[in-house]
Parts: structure tokens; sequence; C-alpha cells
């Protein structure tokens, strides 16, 4: 049974809230922000004891999610089970570039790098996707773009705790803490009555994550967004305990808006395990250890002055003359004997550093503590010490791919008919009407390409297409066309150029004396294709044998090409 009515909503909350209690979610995520910030000795009682903290746990984090984000996102769409046409091949120009437009108004990179750090202090990372059609998108008469935003794990609850996978919940609800100004202002916009609108008051948190807040600002109101599915069709609906801010609506979406990742998965819930969460304790240690150290040092590392009070009152340091009374030989006593601490402290705690860094992945070689003198066999540590990171990479492209899964289907539903810019079969940029929900015609295939990866895919192409061309198997014309646009600048021109000389060749050939002229011409192509051949292949003396030099590649064109292209 789906509950539609606030207080229906409100007891799904309550019991989510339940469920994530009976797990320690949110104790658990406040001391793991805690020991990351630096903040390892939240309630302790020690007044007199010093408190230093060696955060390793912060540098680890960073360093992961720094090696998951360094490199680009790479898109390519397919059909699945269908050949590409012409039409088909502009509707997927269109989409990646669509998507990557979504990419780059959201800062993607920023946000995933908020997302991933989320979820290995906190154990999930999560994003909600929302088509807004207030934002402006570059056409006055076509409003609207997709938003992303993140969530915290404490404020996402799965319908079924016990299974993972988002898209087979029965709903989902988003928890928000909201001015109440600003829910009142939402629902004049959306028109609803004047009663509902006074009845928004503000209530106290559910959850001691948002007590911080509380203390300033108390004016605050649980909002629950809930989505769920009928007919395979998303639903949605936003409620407060008593009122509804915005009534039922039905779109077309399949797909619940919302990507989901956990650095480490939990058998039997849907929320993970960071990476920090069972390293604490020796972090803890790490701490109290050196705490111990330094009070050590501190009382018995150097000598202390004893002396006779009935003979002194107080002790003062200086060369100023004191007067006494008695011998003045038998006031002070110093004890110069100060007791050493072992050694075996100072061994625990490195040991203690680093093989919570080597349980954490991360070595020093990793991280960069090494002297450079073998290189080799750091850059092998440093490959070596990656591979269990691989798991969490791979999680992290599942989440980029639900995300542009995500993105279609709400692209097909909201952005109509449009005018957008995508690239012609030249590589130059033009603008088309596309019709998005042309895109329901069609069956998607995502392959989502991540960093050095799509590079040398590109890479890989083009030395193909120069051994082609080497063997004389494909014209100047056709292997610029099939070279990506990224490889060679001003790519439409270059091949605008290209047809235009073998056009002329063509003519001439066909003119009088084209039997004297064709073998003078067809030399002259095969010399123009061999130097165009060499130009992408002399930057390492062969097609195959390392990376394209492209500028090299461009001066090493034939003259008259080269002239027209720069003109």
């Amino acid at each position: 049974m789906i509950f539609k009515k606030p207080s229906g909503i409100w007891q799904e909350y309550q019991k989510a809230l339940q469920f994530n209690e009976s797990i320690d979610l949110v104790e658990k995520v406040k001391n793991n922000e805690n020991f990351f910030l630096g903040r390892q000795w939240e309630g302790v009682n020690a007044p007199d004891l010093d408190k230093p903290v060696f955060n390793i746990l912060k540098r680890v984090v960073n360093y992961f999610i720094a090696m998951l984000v360094s490199d680009d996102i790479g898109l390519r769409l397919g059909l699945f089970n269908r050949v590409e046409d012409s039409v088909s091949r502009i509707m997927l120009r269109v989409t990646e570039r669509q998507i990557r437009q979504i990419m780059e108004f959201n800062r993607f990179g920023a946000l995933s790098r908020g997302i991933l750090r989320d979820a290995a202090v906190d154990g999930d990372g999560v994003m909600h996707v929302f088509f807004n059609p207030d934002r402006k998108s570059g056409h006055p008469d076509m409003p609207g773009l997709i938003e992303l935003e993140a969530i915290d794990n404490t404020s996402i609850y799965f319908g079924n705790p016990q299974v993972g996978n988002v898209q087979k919940q029965p709903y989902l609800l988003i928890e928000y803490r909201r001015l109440v100004d600003e829910v009142k202002a939402e629902m004049k916009e959306t028109g609803r009555p004047k009663a509902d609108i006074d009845a928004i008051r503000p209530d106290s948190a559910q959850h001691d994550l948002f007590a911080e807040d509380e203390r300033i600002y108390d004016d605050k109101v649980t909002v629950i967004l809930k989505y769920w599915k009928e007919n395979g069709k998303i639903h949605y609906i936003k409620t407060t305990e008593n009122t509804i801010i915005k009534p039922e609506t039905k779109t077309e979406m399949t797909l619940y808006p919302i990507c989901f990742m956990s650095w480490e998965r939990v058998k039997n819930c849907y929320h993970g395990q960071s990476i920090i969460e069972g390293l604490i304790p020796n972090q803890m240690a790490i701490n109290k250890l050196s705490a111990l150290a330094q009070r050590f040092i501190r009382q018995q590392a150097f000598p202390r002055v004893f002396y006779d009070e009935t003979k002194l009152d107080r002790w003062v340091e200086g060369i100023a003359p004191i007067a006494v009374r008695g011998d003045p030989t038998r006031i002070v006593s110093t004890d110069t004997h100060n007791i050493s601490m072992s050694s075996q402290v100072g061994e625990y705690i490195d040991k203690y550093v680093s093989l919570t860094k080597d349980l954490m992945g991360a070595s020093d070689a990793a991280l960069g503590n090494v002297q450079p003198d073998n290189t080799s066999a750091i850059i092998a540590v440093q490959k070596a010490t990656a591979v269990p990171l691989e798991l969490v990479r791979q999680s992290y492209y599942q989440f980029v791919e639900d995300f542009v899964r995500i993105c279609v289907d709400q692209m097909r539903i909201f952005y109509g008919k449009r005018t957008v810019v995508t690239e012609d079969d030249m590589g130059a940029d033009q603008e088309v009407t596309f019709d998005f929900a042309t895109l329901s015609d069609y069956v998607l295939e995502f392959n989502v390409d991540i960093g050095t990866a799509a590079y040398w895919s590109e890479m890989t192409s083009i030395q193909s297409l120069d051994n082609l061309f080497a063997k004389q198997l494909v014209d100047p014309v056709t292997y610029l066309e099939s070279v990506p646009s990224s490889a060679i600048p001003n790519k439409a021109k270059i091949v605008e150029k290209a047809k235009e000389s073998m056009a002329k060749t063509e003519e001439a050939a066909a003119g009088p004396g084209a039997d004297a002229m064709m073998g003078g011409a067809e030399m002259q192509g095969a010399e123009m294709g061999m130097e165009g051949g060499q130009a992408m292949m002399d930057a390492d003396g062969a097609a195959g044998a390392g990376e394209i030099n492209i500028d090299e590649a461009m001066a090493n064109l034939p003259p008259e090409i080269l002239a027209q292209v720069q003109g």
C-alpha cells in the first residue's frame, strides 16, 4: 500500500528513522565526520592531558578521492540491438552533448568529489537529479534544465532497507530541513490554499545530526519528498508532518531520480560502510600513545629544582643576590637524574601509523613518502597499492552511468522540442531542432569511459587509421573525416579544403589530355596520401609505435593544404 497523505508518509518516515537508529547510523556518521575533520578527542574529559592529533585518516581519504576523480569522464552512447543510421547518429550526438552540458552546468566534477568524500567518510554517496523548469536554457521559449544536488545518507530512506538497488524500491523518501518562509513561498507559487500555508509551523529535528543548526536556526520545518512507482511510472509528492506542500504529481519517468553508491557494501542493508569506520580505534591508539608520551616527556625528561622553604620563601630565577637564614649551601637540592622513556613507545606509534595506512590501501610509496631512488620500483608499488581501489572505482563508474540513464529518462519527458547545438559529420558546430520525445523510440546502450581509457581508445583509432592510410586503403578525405575532431584543430576546414583539392584534380583529369595527366594526378594523389600518412606517423617513426604528435603531423602536411588551412 502506498501512503499519499501526510500522516501516512510521516509514519513511513518514522519507521525509516527507527531502522537507521537500529544500525546506529547517525552516531556513526557523526563519529566518522569528527575523526575525518580532526576533532578526535570529542567527549574526552581530561583537562590536564595534552590532546595531540595525527590525522592519518584524512590524508588517505583525500588521496583516494583524488585518485578517483583525477581523470576526465568520457561518454559514449550507442543503440541496443539496432544499426545506426543518419537520424540515430544525430540523436546520439545531441544526447551526448546535452549530458555534457548538464555536467558542466552543475559542476559535476566538484559535485562528484563531494559525493565521493561522503561515501568514503559516511559510507554512502547520494545525488538527486531533477528538472527545474525555471532555469534558463539559452532560448527564452524553451526554459528548464536538469539540476543536481548532493543528499546526505542520513536524509535518504529506502522503502525496503534490506535491498540496495534503488530502482527496485517500492518508494523513496528524501528529508529536508527548510526555513518556514521558504516553504510558504513555494506553496504560494504552486497555488496551495491559504489555510494550508498558515498551517506551516517550525518543528524540531527528528535526529540529532541537525542539532548544531537548530541552535542558530530555530525556524525550520521538516519536509519529506516521496517518490514511488505506479504502473512503471514515477509519482512524487512533497509534504510536512501535517500539510501537503506540493500535491501528488504523475510523471512519465521510469527511473527513480536518485544515484546511490556505497564505499563498501554491507549485506542486507542499503547503507554501506566507510573506509575509516573500522580504523578509528587505530587512530585513537595513535593519539593516546602520543598524548601519554608527551605527558611523560613533560614530567620526566627535564630535571626539577627542590629547595628548603624554611630558608627560602620562593625560588627566584636570575643572578641577583638573595639573603637567606642559615647555611646557604643547604638551601637547594637539584635532582639531575631524568628517566628515559622506553623506545618501544615510538616504535609502536610508527608501526600503528604504517600498518593503518597499509590496511587502508595507501602505502608510503603511494603517498609520496619515499626517496625517488628507484622510480620503476616506486611506480610498481603505487600501481599495486591502487588495485584495491579498483572496486570503488567501478562503483563510481556505475554511479556515473546511472546518472546518464536518469538524465536521458528526464530529457525525453521534460525537454520537448528545442533548438540545441551539436556537431555535424565534419565535427563543426551547428544548431538543430530536436524533439527529445523521440528518445522513447530507442533503447540506448550506455558506455561511460573514464580517464585514460577514453584517451587511449582515441589514440588506438588514430593509429589504426594511420596503418590503413599508409597502405593506401583510404583516401586523404576519408582519413581526415575519420580522425577524431579533438585530434586535429579546425578539422572541418581542413576536410573542406581537401575535398576542393581533390575535386580540382578530378576536373583536370576529365579535361583534354586526361590520359596524359592521369598518371601524374594519380602520382600526385599518392604522394599527398603518403605525405599525409607520414605526417601522422613521424612522431614515433612508424604507425602504432607510440603516441601521435598532432603538432608535428600538422607541420608535415603538404604545403598547398597547409597554406590553405592557415589562410
